[in-house]
């Protein structure tokens, strides 16, 4: 391992331990999300939605042909409720609402909760690359580079300085279920396989 992807992990592993310190934590996505084209929209239910309800994605593309586009929307998708939620003035585990399990929204809203507490907040978004899909089954591996550089941290008004050094991989599961895929676990940076 290169000492410049050592100092970009020591940096993304200081941005999560300042999350879970009272800091904020590492996430992505876009800072605006309510308008047209909108994570949120786009987990509204409407007509086609109620129609597939608890039908697996794979079910209603038929035979699978479009898990990868999926599991790479539904990436998007967990990166603007990431976004949404450190940028946001009150954590809500309903941000994940058809892109998480349960689990993991609670993850992410209590791992923001003590960043509120302590005066932290954030705005603007990281940069996320194109996400790398791995199958298996009813699990997926996605990885995508992710630069927090246009992601501020402020405490108390005040800009802090996370001393970032550029892209560093970001990876998380996705499982199958009887709603669809759904982010099932976060932080899986030992399993990267890709450079940023």
């Amino acid at each position: 391992m290169t000492i410049t992807r050592m100092r970009k992990r020591a940096a993304v592993g200081l941005g999560c331990l300042l999350m879970l310190a009272g800091a904020t934590g590492c996430s992505a996505g876009s800072a605006d999300e309510t308008g047209p084209g909108s994570a949120a929209e786009k987990r509204s239910p409407d007509a086609t939605t109620e129609a597939t309800a608890g039908v697996p994605q794979s079910d209603r593309d038929g035979h699978g042909t479009d898990d990868e586009q999926h599991l790479r929307t539904l990436h998007d998708d967990f990166w603007s409720a990431l976004v949404e939620l450190e940028n946001g003035d009150q954590p809500d585990p309903a941000l994940f609402d058809g892109v998480a399990t349960d689990g993991v929204a609670e993850e992410e809203v209590s791992r923001v909760r003590p960043a509120r507490a302590s005066g932290h907040t954030r705005e603007g978004a990281p940069e996320v690359g194109e996400a790398t899909i791995e199958m298996d089954g009813d699990e997926a591996l996605i990885q995508a580079c992710v630069d927090p550089e246009g992601w501020l941290l402020f405490r108390h008004g005040e800009a802090v300085d996370l001393d970032t050094h550029g892209a560093s991989p970001s990876v998380v599961a996705a499982e199958r279920t009887t709603d669809g895929w759904l982010i099932s676990a976060t932080g899986l940076y030992q399993r990267a396989t890709i450079t940023c």
